[in-house]
């Protein structure tokens, strides 16, 4: 089993690649805590500012995935398994998160 802390960096990117549109600090932190409940925004922009070179910031401070050939990349079969994660899983915290967020008084993602 993977330890939570040492797949924080695969579980930011995964959900940068299955979100699939600039994302800000906050909303990974927020899906990121359903996998580690400790994590907090600086461990987030952490993470983001090791993998830089691969995304693009937009003016607000929100990232996506700089290319759409590393997201396939990202995709592929053995890429995933090699990094101990699943993209139902992924994309199903994912799914779970936005599902509550939308159905609190004032939320929208």
């Amino acid at each position: 089993m993977t330890d939570p802390a040492s797949a924080t960096p695969a579980w930011v990117l995964y959900l940068l690649c299955e979100l699939a549109r600039p994302v800000s600090v906050d909303l990974l932190a927020l899906i990121m805590q359903q996998v580690r409940p400790e994590i907090d925004v600086y461990e987030i922009q952490r993470v983001l500012e090791e993998w830089s070179a691969f995304l693009r910031p937009t003016e607000d401070g929100r990232r996506s995935i700089y290319h759409d050939t590393f997201r396939g990349f990202l995709r592929r079969q053995d890429v995933v398994e090699s990094v101990g994660l699943s993209l139902p899983r992924v994309n199903g915290v994912i799914a779970d998160v936005l599902w509550e967020y939308e159905n609190i008084p004032g939320g929208r993602a």
